[in-house]
């Protein structure tokens, strides 16, 4: 690939992000504060509770099932799987790393 064709793509990538990232925050998962954008903590609360729930698996694929089970229960059922799977990708980046430190027992 060329040098120009990679600029062009990321560039398409990071859009698709912030139009992603803005239409979750119309659903109340993300939050503006000030200069940062930020998961609610009803999300990161709500995700808590749906990882604690979740019996099976090792810790990575638990916090993912427990991210998207959370994502799916702010959008309509006939949302293809496609789309919620970005969504998630993204909130993994956000939340990740606190719902590894609940798991480990971690106070936050």
């Amino acid at each position: 690939m060329d040098e120009e064709y990679c600029s062009l793509l990321e560039e398409y990538v990071n859009e698709l992000v912030i139009a992603l990232i803005i239409d979750m925050m119309k659903h109340g998962i993300f939050e503006n504060r000030s200069d940062d954008i930020v998961v609610s903590k009803k999300f990161v609360e709500e995700a808590k509770e749906i990882l604690d729930s979740i019996p099976k698996g090792d810790k990575y694929d638990k916090i993912s099932r427990a991210v998207f089970k959370t994502l799916a229960s702010y959008y309509p059922e006939d949302m293809y799987e496609e789309e919620m799977v970005a969504r998630a990708n993204i909130l993994l980046n956000y939340v990740g790393e606190i719902l590894e430190r609940h798991l480990d027992g971690e106070k936050l």
